[in-house]
């Protein structure tokens, strides 16, 4: 399911709404008698700049809405996810060896859910991990389980590349 945002205020209405001050402001010289208008023009001046700092913060906030939003915790039912445990046994040195340092982070993203059971097939196309820095993460996730007594057999290792 895709999520479209969708704007409160349209650029466009924000336009027309300091378009028709500009021309309230130029009718405003015409029609206002000479001793008033240098008060009313500074009061409609004053309006049309509001109005396109109004527009202006709209759209800065336009444009970077979501970018900074605090890191939330995924809750598996107990306990965080990201913790300092998270990356023991991360095999550091294969994956650099095969990435030559580059993309370090989202290996490590990627080791914490192989950990969680996820498969190769969904590490690389949900998080853009190479295939075969997915493969050595997985293999690696097998080989802890094997190593804490919770084996797995080869079958089970192909069985990981479906989910």
């Amino acid at each position: 399911m895709e999520v479209v945002r969708t704007r409160r205020f349209p650029d466009g209405a924000v336009a027309l709404v300091v378009g028709a001050l500009a021309i309230t402001a130029e009718l405003v010289a015409f029609l206002v008698p000479a001793p008033v208008r240098p008060g009313v023009g500074v009061i409609v001046a004053g309006a049309v700049f509001l109005g396109l700092l109004v527009w202006m913060g709209m759209a800065v906030k336009e444009r970077f809405r979501g970018r900074c939003r605090a890191p939330t915790g995924w809750d598996d039912g107990g306990g965080e996810w990201f913790t300092r445990q998270s990356l023991e046994g991360f095999p550091r040195s294969e994956v650099c060896a095969r990435t030559g340092g580059a993309g370090l982070v989202r290996a490590e993203e990627a080791w914490v859910f192989a950990r969680h059971g996820y498969g190769t097939a969904w590490l690389t196309s949900r998080l853009g991990v190479s295939n075969e820095v997915a493969r050595t993460l997985v293999r690696a996730v097998q080989e802890q389980a094997v190593g804490v007594g919770r084996g797995s057999s080869g079958a089970e290792a192909d069985g990981l590349d479906q989910q």
